[in-house]
């Protein structure tokens, strides 16, 4: 069951569309007379009834637009049981890649377990365009950064295959994941797709991988004590996972990946807060590109050229201070965001290659102001790299938290 933290909004906001239907399949005939035992008697429940229901039919929506597919038009539908812990439930997500004329889908099948707690089994089927740049920017802003300015920030690769895990939650807080993964992994192009401006620039071209079967079996764990997902004012947010691709399950790639990520959100006194985040990845065995790490600009270390770093191993941390601002009178700035806050930060990272050594850290720091409301966020950072004080500061437009 999905843990609502106390300050999060109670209706959950789906990509398109509503529930539109639901079935009924009735497989017996519920008896209606009551059925006695001993001197109790008691109504017969439904219990050979097969309760149905087409759920989150969220129809056609364009879900990502990037250099290598261009837009990517989507197609979802999902279908569970009214009686969730009885019987399996299932969804289909099929894409189709403009720019490549390729399609792409996500097929998946699980189911939760009675008297297990809160644990569920699922069956993952795919084939998509995947990049490991996620953790640096939204799907949202990358999109619109490609599609207005002609400013891809990931790298991409492809990956079909399957994905068999099992993830259970542990109290309030915790919750572990275990999955087996068997994915082919292909390289992917960079093509030209339309955009609104930067007609001038070219994508940069996605860096080759290694192509091949890629098995592995990957550990998580998560720790969430926040009090809002989206915009956490206290808590702790905390993440642990362990990937292996050892030799013994036939694969094309033999590597260990440890990434884990540390999120602290404090309030110091009144509405001012102060908030941490530490990030790593740890690598042996000399990882394949697809599982390398860039950092540098947005997302990351704000006052550097973007990706301007990258390896197999990467070390982060990021300090902001943030306090309403109260005086910002504007009408227009107040209509379209309820809380608008200053900040102060400073970030420091590195990333480095299997037998390099992490002893460049660079550093920066900087201002912004941002705003938020229930449904969306923007924020607007200025920032100086104390290594290099001649080059001009450097300046991030986010319609996310940065964390």
């Amino acid at each position: 069951m999905k843990r609502v933290h106390p300050d999060e909004p109670r209706t959950e906001v789906r990509t398109l569309g509503l529930s539109l239907l639901t079935l009924l399949l009735l497989t017996g005939e519920p008896s209606s007379s009551p059925l006695v035992t001993g001197t109790d008697s008691f109504e017969a429940p439904f219990s050979d009834a097969l309760f149905l229901e087409l759920k989150g039919f969220k129809g056609f929506s364009i879900r990502e637009f990037n250099r290598a597919d261009g837009f990517l038009p989507t197609f979802q539908l999902g279908i569970r049981s009214l009686e969730e812990e009885k019987y399996p439930s299932a969804s289909l997500s099929l894409s189709y890649s403009i720019e490549r004329e390729r399609a792409g889908w996500k097929a998946t099948i699980g189911k939760p377990f009675q008297g297990w707690g809160d644990f569920r089994t699922s069956l993952d089927a795919y084939r998509l365009t995947e990049t490991n740049d996620r953790w640096r920017i939204s799907d949202l802003e990358n999109s619109i950064a490609a599609f207005m300015f002609k400013e891809d920030f990931r790298n991409y690769y492809e990956t079909e295959g399957f994905r068999l895990s099992a993830e259970m939650g542990l109290g309030d807080f915790h919750r572990v994941t275990m999955a087996y993964v068997d994915q082919h992994i292909r390289s992917l192009g960079a093509n030209e797709p339309f955009t609104l401006f930067g007609w001038a620039k070219e994508f940069r071209e996605n860096p080759p991988v290694s192509e091949g079967e890629e098995r592995k079996i990957l550990f998580e764990w998560t720790y969430d004590t926040r009090d809002n997902i989206r915009f956490p004012r206290r808590g702790w947010h905390a993440t642990l996972s362990y990937e292996t691709c050892p030799a013994g399950l036939h694969g094309d790639f033999a590597y260990r990946l440890l990434t884990a990520q540390l999120r602290r959100y404090r309030i110091v006194f009144g509405d001012q807060s102060l908030n941490f985040r530490l990030a790593m990845a740890l690598s042996g065995n000399s990882p394949p590109a697809h599982r390398r790490f860039t950092i540098g600009g947005v997302g990351t270390l704000r006052g550097f050229p973007d990706l301007s770093d990258a390896g197999e191993n990467f070390l982060m941390g990021n300090a902001e201070y943030r306090c309403p601002i109260r005086w910002l009178t504007w009408k227009p700035l107040r209509l379209v965001f309820n809380e608008i806050q200053g900040l102060l930060f400073f970030d420091i990272g590195d990333a480095w290659s299997e037998g390099g050594e992490a002893g460049q850290l660079r550093s920066d720091i900087g201002l912004g102001i941002s705003g938020a409301n229930i449904f969306s966020y923007f924020g607007l950072y200025i920032a100086q790299g104390l290594e290099s004080p001649w080059r001009d500061p450097r300046v991030t437009v986010k319609m996310e938290r940065e964390f």
